[in-house]
């Protein structure tokens, strides 16, 4: 009979919680990689002992995100349970990353709500889009310079906190006669593009070297080797 009564108890469990008027609590802001085990919230504050308590999660929770929290089910106590990395939970970088957790508790047949918002830190370096960090670029000798560039890929950073216009570019350790400056957001497709400043003569200068820096808003820096290849053009007359 009390094997009964605990299934019918369970039973019912997905069906009270549907006609209960939830109570809202107030968001709880967790920056990823908060860590393991740290207490965001007791849902359970009465002192009285006499009472008696049982939590669980509603089974329409957010899975991906229900499975990041543990929950103590007699105090309500919820706890970080796995490590929180907001690019794998969020894949779109601009959005709030944000969740609904739902709580019941059966005996007193309360439903909560308990916004979660995952907060972005900055964990990440800015990523150039090419399968190598050196690259080549080729350019012909009868460029005519300020209306001649090379394109090149922005770099990537998968933190929210840092866009495109936040990353920083610089050009280092190029050639003393280099004859290229950088060009930032240079279209609509936010290209970066060295410029070309002047002449060229490939039976003088075949190729330039360079190194493209980028950092972010903390400091992470990524570099892209450049190797420019000036391509020739019959522009000798026969000996």
């Amino acid at each position: 009979m009390m094997i009964n009564s605990f299934l019918f108890v369970f039973i019912l469990l997905p069906l009270s919680y549907i006609f209960c008027d939830p109570i809202e609590l107030s968001e709880i802001i967790i920056p990823e990689h908060t860590s393991i085990g740290h207490l965001l919230l007791t849902i359970n504050s009465s002192s009285s002992t006499n009472q008696r308590y049982s939590y669980r999660f509603v089974s329409n929770n957010h899975r991906e995100i229900q499975q990041y929290f543990s929950l103590n089910s007699s105090t309500g106590e919820l706890h970080i349970a796995n490590d929180i990395d907001r690019e794998k939970i969020c894949t779109h970088r601009y959005t709030k990353c944000k969740f609904l957790l739902k709580i019941f508790e059966l005996f007193h047949e309360t439903l909560y709500h308990i916004p979660i918002l995952i907060e972005d830190i900055n964990d990440h370096r800015p990523i150039f889009p090419y399968e190598s960090s050196t690259i080549q670029l080729h350019i012909s000798e009868n460029s005519p310079p300020y209306q001649s560039k090379l394109f090149i890929q922005q770099a990537y950073d998968q933190d929210q906190i840092d866009n495109q216009k936040q990353l920083k570019y610089q050009l280092k350790n190029f050639d003393k006669k280099f004859p290229f400056r950088l060009e930032t957001n240079v279209d609509v497709s936010n290209r970066l593009a060295l410029v070309l400043t002047q002449s060229l003569d490939r039976e003088r200068i075949d190729s330039y070297n360079c190194t493209l820096h980028v950092t972010d808003t903390v400091g992470h820096d990524e570099q892209l080797q450049i190797t420019i290849i000036v391509d020739d053009v019959n522009d000798q007359s026969p000996m």
